[in-house]
């Protein structure tokens, strides 16, 4: 086995030959820019999650705070319909009143 054979097969050596090589690449691809760029990307995705996760909790509670008066609106909802009706039912029936009274005069 020659020399050269051995500093082939030595692991250190073989070490040092392949991280030349990645770092080569590296340099040569730019892939420190792209991964700095990922990253960049990464860390403002997180940001941007935390500011939804945010509004996502403040319309939570406002939703919850909303939800505990749901009774109270529903009573009110209720007594407007009922108001309403009760208008609407007192309309039609001043309208039908005069209604009969002008076909009675009519006829007479």
């Amino acid at each position: 086995m020659s020399l050269f054979e051995k500093i082939l097969q030595t692991n250190i050596i073989n070490f040092l030959i392949v991280i030349s090589t990645l770092i080569f690449v590296f340099k040569k691809m730019k892939l420190g820019l792209l991964i700095d760029k990922m990253a960049q990307d990464v860390q403002l995705k997180v940001e941007e999650s935390s500011i939804c996760a945010k509004d996502a909790l403040e319309e939570y509670k406002k939703t919850k705070k909303d939800f505990k008066k749901l009774p109270e609106k529903q009573k009110e909802i209720i007594e407007n319909a009922n108001n309403n009706a009760n208008n609407l039912k007192e309309k039609i029936e001043k309208d039908a009143f005069f209604q009969t009274k002008q076909n009675a005069r009519i006829k007479l």
